[in-house]
């Protein structure tokens, strides 16, 4: 009860309650520190953090977890503190902890999250020689270049990954398609997709034509929407719902085809939003035939 309580108090408050903590504290060695990180974005509590992590190292030789340092991963990323997330990874050294590519990919993760692309290549390109790279590490940074709209840069990730011989997945191939839909180049995307069957025998997923769908949605293209969506299910896929309501609201409210959004919204997976798309039209419509 102590930790839920005091994560809901002011900052003054809580700062003045951590500071009168007991050193022998019990419950310090692990649920302090599981949840005093989950504030310090907002409070900035930082070096009181790190100081009862020493403790905890030194006094009590208890060993202690790389997720604690993960955790300072997305603290600090959250907080615009790329370069204190990069040095929290460094410094798991010095608390008897062997940084390995699980760790390294969840740092990347982290940065590029919070908008900090071009450190996370910067630091993926400064350690590569020291970690077994995979494609999984390639398609982290490629999903940052797809929240940055920046498909070039993702491009280069995907042939890099080609050619240091890592394999070449749906995960990674959706991450660049993602980064190029988003960055607008639908007909570099096109290809990719093309290439993706042929050149590697992937077979594109739910997520792979969601990209497409959404894209297309976002650039008013309802036919080459539609003929994303067709396929999906063409090739027995169920695309999620936020795919279905990306259709919808394209034909309803930016083209006005009733007809086609209703069909769409019949054969489709739905939610409250789903619905609330047609409530204005049959609102106000002679005909009361709400879709079932």
């Amino acid at each position: 009860m102590v930790f839920p309580i005091w994560r809901r108090l002011p900052p003054p408050t809580a700062s003045f309650l951590f500071a009168f903590l007991p050193p022998d504290f019990s419950l310090l060695s692990r649920r302090l520190l599981l949840h005093l990180p989950r504030f310090l974005p907002a409070y900035f509590h930082f070096p009181q953090a790190w100081a009862h992590l020493a403790d905890t190292h030194q006094h009590q030789k208890s060993q202690l977890s790389s997720d604690l340092f993960h955790i300072f991963f997305f603290a600090y990323s959250k907080a615009n503190l790329a370069a204190d997330a990069i040095r929290a990874f460094n410094r798991m050294h010095g608390f008897g902890l062997q940084a390995n590519a699980d760790d390294l990919n969840i740092l990347l993760y982290a940065l590029c999250k919070y908008g900090h692309v071009t450190d996370a290549r910067e630091l993926f390109h400064r350690v590569r020689s020291d970690f077994s790279i995979t494609q999984k590490t390639y398609s982290i940074l490629m999903q940052g270049c797809a929240r940055k709209g920046k498909p070039k840069e993702a491009v280069q990730m995907f042939d890099e990954m080609h050619q240091r011989g890592c394999e070449v997945d749906v995960a990674a191939y959706n991450a660049l398609l993602a980064a190029l839909c988003n960055g607008g180049e639908m007909e570099e995307a096109e290809r990719r997709l093309k290439e993706m069957r042929t050149v590697h025998g992937l077979d594109p997923d739910a997520g792979t034509y969601a990209v497409f769908v959404r894209a297309y949605c976002e650039a008013g293209d309802s036919s080459s929407a539609l003929r994303m969506l067709e396929n999906t299910k063409r090739k027995g896929l169920v695309p999620n719902v936020f795919t279905y309501n990306c259709a919808i609201r394209l034909l309803y409210e930016k083209h006005a085809k009733y007809f086609e959004a209703e069909n769409v919204f019949r054969v489709g997976s739905r939610n409250i939003s789903s619905c609330q798309r047609f409530l204005p039209q049959y609102q106000t419509s002679e005909v009361v035939e709400y879709p079932e």
